[in-house]
């Protein structure tokens, strides 16, 4: 019998000492489970012990390629993946560490996102092949719970599930055992679990989607099954990582959204400072959560105009959740296209992680042997060797006109290229590190590969400027390209190279510097260096062409790939001093374009930790000192102290939010966040964030113990500390800008006398 269809979730089992592959395949006919028998762990050893174990089932003689050279080393297969990690201590082992599943998904060269053709009798596959690499349309369902608490953080013991909502192609459903006015209300909280589950298999999605559904969600339905005793006719496997769960839903694809939003979309893509569901759908979507007030929640069980509202509540997270994925969808599908595996185990991946396995999927390819990940004990001495970073020429502070700002493209990727930096290149001579050119080293080799095909998808897209798959190909190639050389350096990698991290870190140096002293001697004049960055300023009648021309000729002067590029040309730039003495803050910087486009780096504007009306103030002064329009600027920062101190100032305009980075009782010192955390007597866990704001207290308290969770605040009335906003947020934040045009602290605050153009 022949089966077509994509791969969404495999597994494995023991039979009679043998592991059995579990492979579910979907099509436009719906889902099939089925087997692979036969495939066999193993491992490689350079040598063999003299060891006989029963766990071992064959050892063949194999080469591989190793430092550029081929050799002949031992292929030990095993009963069962377990015995792998029993063995491979005994040996030195190569490639001992890998899933088996993955192993097999490696070796057989198959993904999700290839279509297959399995060939099977009574389930048993005898062949499997792919036929094609195109985009899936897999049907998906998202879903997300309530629960009723009386503390912030529910406690899966004592707090029942009273609402889980669905969206699945267009249909939404609520499962509720609360009496409402527009759903169907189920008898108790077991019914509306097993309600869910029967709706799942009922529509047989290929994909389940949630918003922290890893750690919240599904933990949580699984926990009140066991409390309640029942028997869910879908598994779900949970593995704890570290601080984090990862959670299994068999016969399906299980992709968090959160998570790969934090580990990947959001480094190009947001500017999102919370990736709350709320915030990442308000920039994508550009549409919020429904407001639900949850104060009200203890009489969820007797109002039902109540209860009707927080059902609608949650079917409209279900709603965002579903509308963000398919956002994001085509992001997973290019990087499964690239390295391989599952979606399921794309969307928990970090950079690095993606990194290593496209590095993993073309060694397999040239038959090169990769090393095991890190010891412990290797991690720790790799944490403990730093060598020299980026070149930075730093700044004088200050107001400059006509600023061209020029960067080499992808600096380190083209570094790695250029040079054949490689650890399986590496070349010691007297105590000197060269790098081999006898042979293509497997990262300059994959990082040419990446190169080649963002290159491609690039022209591609200038013809097709709203192909959404291609915009997202281009998005994930350029993170790709620039993760190789944070990965060589990154302790827990399988390829990790201390002296290629540092050529690479020289060779960078030497760049930025060579390209400096060309540039000057072009009559420009350098503002600011730093990495692969020159801000250059000249007094030229048309700078854009001029600049053009002078890269033309330097660029003839470089290795290919690297390329120095024009990443702008602007009217006026900002440079401000550091706050360790009067030199130049380093990657804090704004720029006005000629079309009034401003650009800002590094200022609190972009960071969380500061109120958003000391974020609006700081980019309101930042936009008008560039236009020169400094007593307008200081105007409104005296406009805004004496709103502050009228107590005119919204509560929501206010808010600080920080994250906790540890359990609460961990911090020996508390601050501000942790003490507004402790006083509210609700259980917060690592990684949320905690908003709050400065309440007004007595004159000798400290700013800790003022500090107030934002709710709390607003439900009680609470004033805000008007001196702490002033002198801690307002004119920290506008300081430094307005002193690159000579106006001090005190002609903010009205007290001195000189006039302003004084200082102009």
């Amino acid at each position: 019998m022949e089966t077509n269809g994509y791969l969404i979730d495999i597994d494995y089992y023991i039979e009679e000492n043998s592991p059995v592959i579990e492979i579910y395949i979907v099509n436009e006919k719906g889902k099939e489970r089925l087997l692979f028998k036969g495939f066999k762990p193993y491992f490689y050893s350079l040598s063999l012990p003299e060891i006989n174990d029963e766990r071992i089932e064959n050892i063949e003689k194999v080469k591989k390629i190793v430092n550029g050279k081929e050799i002949e080393l031992y292929k030990i297969y095993t009963k069962i993946p377990a015995d792998v990690k029993n063995l491979r201590n005994y040996f030195e082992s190569y490639e001992s560490d890998i899933l088996f599943t993955r192993r097999f998904l490696i070796d057989k060269d198959i993904s999700s996102v290839d279509l297959l053709k399995i060939d099977h009798s009574d389930y048993v596959i005898q062949k499997i092949e792919k036929i094609s690499n195109q985009v899936p349309n897999f049907k998906v369902l998202a879903f997300d719970i309530e629960v009723f608490s009386r503390s912030k953080t529910p406690i899966p013991s004592q707090d029942p599930i009273i609402s889980i909502s669905t969206f699945y192609e267009g249909e939404q459903k609520v499962f509720t055992w609360l009496k409402n006015n527009k759903y169907e209300t189920l008898k108790d909280e077991s019914e509306c679990i097993l309600k869910f589950f029967e709706y799942i298999k009922e529509k047989d999605p290929a994909i389940l989607i949630g918003y922290n559904s890893d750690n919240f969600d599904l933990p949580y339905i699984k926990k009140r099954a066991e409390i309640l005793n029942l028997n869910l006719p879908i598994e779900i496997e949970i593995k704890n990582k570290e601080e984090l769960k990862e959670c299994r839903v068999k016969g399906f694809c299980h992709i968090d959204v959160y998570t790969f939003i934090k580990n990947i979309y959001s480094k190009y893509n947001l500017k999102s400072e919370k990736l709350t569901l709320d915030e990442v759908a308000y920039e994508m979507l550009n549409e919020k959560k429904d407001q639900f007030d949850w104060s009200k929640a203890q009489s969820l069980f007797e109002d039902s105009d109540l209860s009707t509202q927080l059902c609608d509540y949650n079917l409209k997270d279900s709603y965002l959740t579903y509308k963000i994925y398919k956002e994001i969808e085509l992001h997973l599908i290019e990087i499964n296209r690239l390295i391989g595996l599952t979606l399921f185990d794309i969307s928990r991946m970090t950079s690095g992680m993606i990194v290593e396995y496209m590095l993993m999927k073309r060694a397999k390819e040239r038959n090169i042997l990769i090393p095991n990940k890190p010891t412990k004990e290797e991690v720790y001495e790799r944490i403990n060797k730093k060598f020299q970073g980026a070149f930075v020429y730093q700044p004088s502070p200050g107001i400059y006109e006509n600023v061209a700002v020029v960067d080499f493209r992808s600096l380190y990727p083209s570094i790695i290229i250029a040079n054949n930096i490689d650890p399986f290149t590496i070349r010691k001579e007297n105590n000197q590190i060269t790098f081999s050119k006898d042979f293509k080293g497997l990262i300059p080799e994959t990082v040419e590969e990446v190169f080649k095909l963002r290159s491609e998808a690039k022209d591609q897209l200038k013809k097709d400027k709203e192909n959404k798959q291609l915009m997202a190909r281009v998005s994930v190639l350029k993170l790709i390209a620039n993760s190789f050389y944070g990965y060589l350096g990154y302790a827990n990698s399988r390829l990790y190279s201390f002296e290629c991290g540092a050529e690479v870190a020289r060779l960078g140096r030497e760049y930025i510097l060579k390209t400096i002293s060309f540039m000057e001697s072009k009559g420009f004049k350098v503002v600011y260096a730093d990495t692969d960055s020159n801000f250059l300023t000249k007094n030229s009648k048309n700078l854009e062409q001029e600049i053009k021309e002078i890269l033309k000729e330097y660029n003839e002067t470089l290795p290919k790939p690297m390329e120095l590029e024009l990443q702008g040309v602007y009217k006026r730039a900002l440079f401000v001093k550091s706050q360790k003495g009067n030199e130049g803050a380093r990657k804090k910087y704004a720029l006005l374009s000629e079309n009034g486009e401003i650009i800002i780096k590094g200022f609190q504007s972009v960071r969380r930790d500061w109120s958003l009306l000391a974020k609006e103030i700081q980019y309101e002064v930042i936009k008008l000192i560039l236009n020169d329009k400094k007593e307008e600027a200081l105007n409104l920062v005296r406009k805004t102290i004496e709103m502050l101190n009228k107590g005119e100032v919204s509560l929501d305009k206010l808010v600080i939010h920080t994250m906790l980075r540890k359990d609460l009782s961990s911090y020996e010192q508390a601050g501000r966040h942790v003490e507004a955390a402790r006083k509210s007597g609700i259980d917060f866990q690592p990684g949320e964030t905690i908003d709050y704001i400065i309440a007004k207290g007595r004159e000798k308290d400290k700013t800790s113990s003022k500090a107030v969770l934002f709710k709390i605040a607003k439900e009680k009335g609470l004033k805000y500390d008007a001196n702490y906003y002033i002198n801690n947020q307002i004119i920290p934040s506008v300081l430094s800008i307005f002193e690159t045009v000579g106006i001090k602290k005190e002609d903010i605050l009205g007290k001195r006398s000189d006039s302003l153009l004084r200082y102009g």
